[in-house]
């Protein structure tokens, strides 16, 4: 309700909006209509920023012109309940899921060469549209195999048709999945386990001489969602940092021994699953 989606997906840049949309419930605005400007005549702004520690910093600006777009026929009340059908899918918005009116109509289809996607790309929302509460989407799939039905969810696709997995379940011919915002969604298929590398040291060359251990992990779409570590057959604890894609062991004050036995195993959230072997030099 904060982040100007339309700026943001055009340019990359966060903007804020200067306004309370109608279904931001957040209690921290000191008065009922902050943000909002209700006069067409010149105004002179000053907006002024504030940090924690009371540093602060101004802009001062001129509105000329505010132009009411608005269009009531052709908008969907935010505090009502929505649904889209279609012969291969079924949008389901609870009552206040928006966070302001909007205009939405049923998606765009397109069937596209996008490595992993399977069938149609149905565009609900070229510009991605952040929802108060989670909504459930439908897309019915052609039959698969039974060993790849639970290969299958559903992803989002970006203007670059990058996919970003979002889960879901198969059942009955259909991927059905909770989103928190309105954007291009497609079902895709997630077969290929996670990419464990060999370990890497941070100071020295000798396993002996360690006190950290660090193991690259990189996964395809899902990502991962277990994994574990055992070093001559005793498990050891192991933490994983999803911006570096790493896990890292710290080595026992006792140290391990050359020739020691590393395994690693890693799980992604389609139960893809790699073990890899490693010796420690």
């Amino acid at each position: 309700a904060h982040v100007d989606t339309y700026n943001k997906f055009l340019t990359d840049e966060v903007a804020e909006i200067c306004k309370v949309l109608p279904n931001n419930k957040l209690p921290v605005y000191p008065q009922k209509y902050a943000g909002n400007i209700f006069f067409k005549d010149i105004i002179n702004c000053k907006l002024l920023l504030t940090d924690y520690n009371g540093k602060s910093c101004s802009l001062n600006f001129v509105v000329n012109e505010i132009r009411d777009s608005s269009t009531t026929a052709a908008l969907h009340s935010c505090n009502l309940p929505l649904e889209l059908k279609g012969q291969d899918f079924f949008l389901q918005i609870p009552s206040n899921g928006f966070y302001q009116d909007v205009h939405l109509e049923a998606p765009l289809k397109s069937r596209q060469k996008i490595k992993n996607v399977i069938g149609d790309v149905f565009e609900f929302s070229e510009v991605p549209m952040p929802l108060g509460k989670p909504a459930t989407i439908v897309i019915s799939k052609p039959k698969v195999s039974i060993r790849l039905r639970n290969k299958l969810c559903i992803v989002s696709v970006d203007k670059k048709n990058n996919l970003s997995y979002i889960g879901g379940q198969y059942q009955n011919g259909k991927v059905t999945s909770k989103i928190d915002r309105i954007e291009r969604l497609a079902v895709a298929i997630d077969t290929l386990p996670p990419v464990i590398s060999n370990a890497f040291f941070f100071f020295f060359d000798s396993i002996t001489m360690q006190n950290r251990i660090m193991i690259k992990v990189s996964d395809n779409l899902s990502g991962i969602s277990d994994y574990s570590a055992y070093v001559n057959n005793k498990w050891e604890l192991m933490e994983f940092e999803p911006k570096k894609g790493a896990f890292y062991i710290t080595v026992p004050s006792a140290g391990y021994q050359q020739k020691s036995r590393l395994i690693v195993e890693a799980t992604d959230r389609r139960n893809n699953k790699s073990v890899k072997e490693i010796t420690l030099e």
